[in-house]
């Protein structure tokens, strides 16, 4: 398996970088974002299927491990190596990650680009709350902004941020001439 001194070095330098400066709180953040990006991949390299989903907020964790279960032979995970960790904001980020990942029937070993969202729980621990594979990754983008936009509609410091309009909320031009 690869040197994980990549991962813990991205996480390192992505989130201080929020605020500028490394505080207690941000170096915590960092640890346990490292911490739990890696047992996530671990626990499925050894298709502890449990254990993954702990990962993930609780309202996904039935359907992803019955997914798991059900496809458990074309999930074998060979590697994993964190790519890049984007900041979304304080308590959230975008993890890329390429897995390598085979079938025991065919034994071939598939690279895959994963897109995924890492949110801060509150409680120590980071959930994976949406991943896409490349073939995702448009509808994956969308997502993204919106959980952005999101998020920073939240939170209270940012409202006075610049935010891209909606157009669903501009006024629709009538044709001239209908109706009338």
């Amino acid at each position: 398996m690869r040197d994980h001194r990549l991962l813990a070095f991205l996480l390192a330098a992505a989130l201080p970088l929020l605020a500028g400066c490394a505080t207690a709180r941000q170096q915590s953040l960092t640890r346990s974002l490292q911490d739990d990006v890696r047992m996530f991949f671990r626990s499925q390299q050894d298709q502890q299927w449990i254990n993954a989903s702990k990962f993930l907020p609780p309202e996904q964790r039935a359907e992803a491990l019955l997914a798991w279960e059900k496809d458990e032979e074309n999930l074998k995970l060979a590697d994993f190596d964190i790519e890049a960790v984007l900041p979304i904001d304080e308590e959230a980020v975008e993890v890329l990650v390429r897995v390598q990942q085979y079938s025991e029937r065919t034994l071939v070993v598939k690279d895959i680009k994963c897109y995924q969202i890492w949110e801060y729980s509150g409680d120590e621990h980071w959930l994976m709350i949406r991943e896409a594979d490349q073939d995702g990754r448009e509808d994956f983008e969308v997502y993204l902004k919106e959980y952005a936009l999101g998020r920073r509609a939240r939170d209270p410091d940012n409202r006075d941020q610049p935010q891209e309009p909606n157009p669903a909320d501009q006024p629709q031009e009538q044709p001239q001439g209908e109706g009338n």
